[in-house]
């Protein structure tokens, strides 16, 4: 017996060897990259368990690299070869470059010694590059002190204040004082200059000039300086100076000799001056004069008035004289206007539809024009055409009900009414890029019950009338993409959504938004340069640069129905001066404004800082200097990154009460601020709002691996732990990111305690943790999106015990285990799939006795296939 409990558990031993094995063959191999900055600079692959090869970091002349990080801005968590010795890998990881900036060293001081009669008189020290203040020297009877000089005896070389301003000093020097004798000094008296419209020469006081000072003016020659306004008395240098006295300039204007080469012209000669007024105008028989030249290869046309500044040659340009051809073409293409004196072959033109019977000299067709054709004057030729016979549209549609062809579209055949039926097959959808680049699509009419097509008229440059079909949800991606002639179009009163870049490159002038209307995305409208007037309506959602470089656009107003704004939504807008702000906080990019009329306005801007209305959304370079600073009173949200890459100097900020929301990132690698508060007003907090701040890496701030500002949970640490308690006293917990605001090694919570005072738990901010219940306190009053999704584990929560609760978020408890769970009469607020993809059967008692108003119609529905969701209200 014991043998037989021995090999069963050798067995079950190499069973589990093998096992271990083939985990370890087929370990996942993960991407590390590794940037400075935004650049990327190379990468390598690892399973982990491994020391690692580091590449090299770009050298830099100002600063030190430190070494690979994985936290960019805090600089705690360093990157070595063996990290993953002792570390384990679970997904790609970015690596960022680390710099110390060198210091400057000062420099070197040099000695100025100041000597007096041969004794040291003062000193001073200086390193050069700067204005020296120099010692005043002390009085001498009889003499008069001239200055300071390097060369004792000769003094010559003078030592001035501004000697070394831009000059470094590189060895101790010496200076002495120069005295003269005042006896010896002549008396000095002013001289001034009259430049009569030369180069200015400012008054002197001097005893004698030595040469004869330099003036100059364009076009003239100087002709010396005399004593007197009229030239009779010229002064010869060098000139002693005896009284005060005033020197005129005398002038004598240049002229230049002009050559015209006519090239068998006649009319105009050649003559000497230095200015022509007015063009001469030659003539020659049999062509048109085109100008002068100032070569012979006309590449450089002259006008006139005209300087001449030296001897010079113009040439006449001449053209054979030609006339006007105008081809009327009445719709054809094919031929151009042209200049000539004879056609010698007839043009062709074509015109779809059409047959080209010829031209002719008068509108009625009446004296037909032959070829070759002399032209003794401006004409116009008329095309006369004669119309084929037409061939109908047809349309195929597949089995079922996808209209996958149209064909016949012409230039006179352009207008396309799709029918209803087409052999007795009804028509339910329009194919993808069904229309696609048609040139002569111009009018498209669709029947009810017919949904649109992926790109179905995308470049349908010529379409200038749509009708959509009523019923219609969604105008899918690229529906209308570039159809530059479609100036106006009426959405449906069903209409949901308009997809990626449904419109982008319309010629549309007006959008009016039905309220049905919820999501716009992603390049929706961008480029339609024509756009002038938006009515938003009751939209929910606007996509990224949905409304990037319409120039037109002159106001905006955006609806308190609207949820969130991307990042460029109505960038590259130039006109965009007016702009009304939902009345509730909502979270937006600080990009979303980015290029307008508004943003690009100096006086837009508060100190480096832009508000609109009650949002704050974004810093400029103005503010990097800023320590302090203080947010207007009547700010009720900041935007995401509001301060990134600005405000690396501030060290504190104030926010007011009344502030509602602080957006992702808010303030984010602004590595000086130390101090900041939170508004009890407050209600969201986006993820990692201080991340990277020395707020951030202060440990006062941490308690129980959660860092805490007032009564805020903004961030857990990255350690790998299995109970978390929320402090009491928190009123609010931030927003995570895509995934959570639990890192990935704090994941592994399967104990959450939330303090009695919780009001806001903020989007994913406790997804994806191993709880397996919940006890959420009475004064709950909000769950964002996702609060709890993913928590695969949770298989109770006493929902229904939060009588405070008005508002539960999209997707809030998805991916649980719930059987059971209770939802209060005070929600207000549902969003969709609040349940969605639960693991097993799910039974939801609503203390109320029909769906509230508030509540999605899809809030309890679930993709999750052999799962239910039962729904039962109060009697």
């Amino acid at each position: 017996m014991k043998k037989e409990i021995r090999l069963m558990g050798i067995c079950a031993l190499a069973a589990i060897m093998l096992a271990s094995c083939a985990e370890s063959s087929s370990k996942i191999e993960y991407t590390i990259s590794f940037y400075d900055g935004d650049t990327f600079i190379s990468s390598l692959k690892t399973k982990g368990n491994e020391t690692i090869e580091l590449p090299d970091a770009p050298e830099k002349e100002d600063a030190e690299f430190k070494g690979w990080y994985l936290d960019e801005g805090v600089w705690q968590e360093q990157l070595t070869e063996d990290y993953f010795l002792s570390h384990d890998i679970d997904g790609d990881l970015d690596s960022f470059a680390y710099y110390l900036v060198k210091e400057e060293p000062a420099p070197e001081e040099f000695t100025i010694s100041f000597f007096v009669d041969g004794e040291l008189y003062s000193s001073l020290l200086t390193a050069g590059n700067e204005l020296l203040s120099l010692p005043e020297a002390p009085n001498k009877d009889d003499y008069e002190f001239k200055g300071w000089y390097f060369d004792d005896g000769t003094f010559e070389n003078r030592l001035y204040p501004n000697t070394y301003e831009n000059l470094p000093l590189e060895d101790d020097v010496s200076v002495y004082a120069y005295y003269a004798l005042i006896e010896d000094i002549p008396e000095e008296y002013q001289v001034s200059f009259i430049v009569n419209g030369g180069t200015l020469i400012e008054p002197i006081v001097t005893s004698k000039i030595e040469d004869e000072p330099k003036t100059s003016r364009k076009g003239y020659t100087f002709l010396g300086w005399y004593f007197d306004k009229s030239f009779s008395s010229k002064a010869s240098f060098p000139l002693e100076i005896t009284e005060d006295i005033t020197l005129y300039a005398k002038w004598e204007k240049n002229t230049y000799d002009v050559h015209f080469e006519l090239y068998g012209g006649r009319g105009v000669s050649d003559l000497k001056t230095d200015r022509i007024e007015t063009e001469p105008l030659p003539t020659k028989d049999g062509y048109t004069f085109l100008g002068w030249y100032l070569d012979s290869a006309y590449s450089e046309k002259a006008s006139f008035p005209f300087d001449v500044t030296g001897n010079i040659t113009l040439y006449a340009k001449w053209e054979k004289n030609t006339y006007d051809v105008h081809f009327e073409l009445y719709g054809g293409t094919g031929v151009s206007d042209l200049k000539t004196d004879r056609i010698e072959t007839e043009p062709i033109p074509t015109k779809e539809g059409y047959t080209f019977l010829g031209w002719y000299f008068d509108e009625s067709f009446s004296s037909k024009a032959s070829f070759p054709l002399e032209v003794t004057g401006n004409i116009t030729l008329y095309a006369k055409w004669e119309e084929n016979e037409l061939a109908g549209i047809t349309f195929t549609v597949d089995g079922s009900g996808l209209l996958t062809a149209v064909e016949g579209i012409s230039e006179t055949n352009s207008e396309v009414i799709i029918p209803s039926q087409v052999n007795g097959q009804a028509v339910k959808q329009i194919g993808q890029d069904l229309f696609r680049d048609n040139p002569y699509l111009r009018k498209l009419s669709i029947p009810d019950g017919v949904s649109l097509g992926y790109r179905m008229c995308s470049g349908c440059a010529s379409l200038e009338e749509v009708d959509l079909p009523s019923g219609i949800t969604v105008i899918p991606d690229y529906a209308f993409e570039g159809c530059a002639s479609l100036r106006s179009i009426e959405l449906p009163k069903t209409l949901v959504q308009i997809r990626l870049e449904a419109f982008s490159g319309s010629g549309l002038e007006s959008l009016s938004a039905p309220s049905s209307l919820k999501e716009i995305w992603s390049y929706a409208f961008k480029d339609c340069r024509s756009l002038a007037e938006v009515d938003l309506n009751e939209v929910t959602s606007l996509g990224d640069m949905a409304f990037e470089n319409c120039a037109l656009l002159s106001s905006v107003s955006l609806p308190d129905s609207l949820l969130e704004l991307g990042s460029y939504v109505f960038s590259g807008c130039s006109s965009l001066y007016s702009i009304t702000m939902p009345s509730r906080a909502i979270a937006i990019e600080s990009t979303a404004f980015y290029g307008t009329g508004y943003y690009n306005d100096p006086s837009s801007w508060d100190s480096g800082v832009l508000y609109v209305d009650s949002y704050l959304v974004a810093t400029n370079a103005d503010f990097a200097a800023v320590s302090s600073y203080s947010v207007k009173p009547g700010t009720i949200a900041i935007a995401e990154k509001a301060f990134a890459n600005n405000g690396k100097k501030l060290e504190s900020i104030t926010l007011p009460d009344g502030l509602l929301f602080i957006g992702n990132g808010a303030f984010s690698s602004l590595s000086s601020l130390k101090t900041a508060n939170i508004p009890s007003s407050v209600n969201r907090i986006g993820y990692g709002v201080f991340s990277g701040t020395a707020l951030y890496k202060d440990t006062a701030n941490w308690e129980g691996n959660g860092l805490y500002l007032d009564s805020w949970l903004l961030a857990v640490e990255n350690v790998k732990i299995t109970e978390f308690a929320v402090k009491e006293g928190t009123i609010g917990a931030a927003d995570g990111n895509d995934a959570s605001l639990f890192p990935n090694r704090a994941k592994s919570v399967a104990t959450l305690s939330l303090p009695s005072t919780l009001r806001y738990v903020g989007s994913r901010s406790f997804a994806q943790l191993k709880v397996t219940s919940l006890s959420l306190p009475e004064s709950l009053q909000s769950i964002g999106e996702g609060g709890f999704s993913s928590c695969a584990f949770l298989t109770s929560a006493n929902l229904g015990d939060c009588l405070s609760l008005v508002s539960i978020g999209d997707q809030a408890f998805s991916g649980a285990s719930l059987s059971q769970i209770t939802i209060p009469y005070s929600v207000l607020t549902m969003g969709e799939l609040v349940f969605n993809q639960n693991r097993v059967d799910l039974s939801i008692s609503c203390l109320v006795q029909s769906k509230p108003e508030g509540w999605e119609d899809d809030w309890a529905y679930s993709y999750k296939e052999g799962v239910s969701i039962s729904v039962n209200w109060a009697a």
